[in-house]
């Protein structure tokens, strides 16, 4: 009898063993499910993406206009506002999107997906490359003329050593290999984009960047391969010039003497239709009484000053947070907020 006993308490025991087993690998492929599906702020974040019109920039890619302040448009879509924020640190970490600082504007942010981003600098290079092949004929004339004074110069007088030496000079600094635009865009992209992740960054590593030889070329898309050179590093002129063709093209944009933001070109005209919108609707509600006003009545107003759609800048004013909206019996009420 106690053998007995003993063989059916190992059998419960093995029993129980691979009923703990069976939950545990249930919950590693549960988690395994959920690790491979979108957060729900990327979810919130592409819903919005949709909705919103493009931007029109270079490329009209759409972007996400976001505040810092704590009613962002995307809790209105999800309610925690910390896991809104873990889960957009990660994707700006993964490199999924980019978030992009407005001067003069603190509380507002913009958001991009990053191909999203690379594809409107392939864009900015293609415009350039075109306006500088427009200006190299005209550039090509003037060295003609040019030359054609120096050899007419020397031909009537007889120059001097000095003269000899400054025109040595003058010819080694126009002799010399100069960064164009494509390998400057290249080089921003490898050296620059990969390794800095925020909208801001300092001109100290900016310079460090520009100089070290770019990293691995995974990441950086097959327009910007054809004129890197992976093993190059750059002097300090060569960073110069690259800095200057950079805040040319509007790809930069100087905070002080210590910084750069990181921008989109094209962005004003948008920016502008934004707040042109946020104001028409705060006047609206303003002057109702109550300073109250229904979703659905102040849908069919059209805004005269904004061509981005109501739904657009109802968005941007309750997460903004100069507007709270409210269920009630009739549908949703917008509250204006005197500050």
């Amino acid at each position: 009898m106690l053998k007995r006993r003993r063989r059916s308490g190992n059998g419960e025991g093995s029993a129980r063993k691979a009923e703990d087993d069976e939950k545990e690998d249930d919950e590693e492929e549960n988690r395994l499910i959920l690790s491979e599906l979108p957060d729900d702020a990327m979810v919130a974040f592409e819903l919005l993406r949709q909705q919103y019109p493009k931007c029109p920039v270079a490329g009209a890619y759409p972007v996400v206009l976001v505040s810092q302040v704590p009613s962002l448009r995307i809790y209105s879509i999800v309610k925690s506002r910390t896991e809104v924020d873990r889960q957009l640190d990660n994707a700006v970490k993964k490199r999924d999107i980019r978030t992009f600082k407005l001067i003069g504007y603190a509380n507002d942010e913009l958001i991009m997906k990053t191909p999203d981003y690379l594809r409107l600098l392939q864009e900015v290079l293609t415009f350039r490359k075109k306006a500088s092949r427009s200006r190299c004929t005209e550039s090509r004339e003037e060295k003609q003329i040019d030359t054609a004074f120096r050899i007419a110069d020397q031909l009537c007088s007889q120059g001097s050593t000095k003269r000899k030496k400054i025109e040595a000079k003058n010819d080694e600094e126009l002799n010399r290999p100069k960064r164009g635009v494509e390998e400057v865009f290249s080089r921003f992209v490898a050296c620059v984009i990969s390794r800095c992740h925020h909208p801001t960054i300092m001109q100290s590593d900016l310079q460090d960047f520009l100089k070290l030889a770019p990293p691995e070329l995974v990441d950086v898309p097959d327009a910007f391969r054809s004129s890197l050179r992976s093993s190059e590093t750059w002097s300090d002129e060569d960073v110069k010039v690259a800095q200057r063709i950079l805040t040319d093209c509007g790809v930069l944009v100087q905070r002080d003497n210590l910084s750069f933001i990181f921008a989109l070109p094209g962005m004003g005209p948008f920016f502008n239709e934004i707040m042109q919108g946020r104001r028409e609707i705060l006047n609206v509600i303003s002057k109702r009484r109550f300073s109250e006003m229904l979703v659905r009545e102040i849908e069919k107003i059209r805004l005269r000053f904004s061509t981005l759609g109501m739904r657009f800048h109802l968005r941007d004013v309750i997460g903004h947070g100069n507007i709270e909206i409210c269920e009630t019996t009739t549908g949703p009420l917008l509250k204006f907020h005197h500050f």
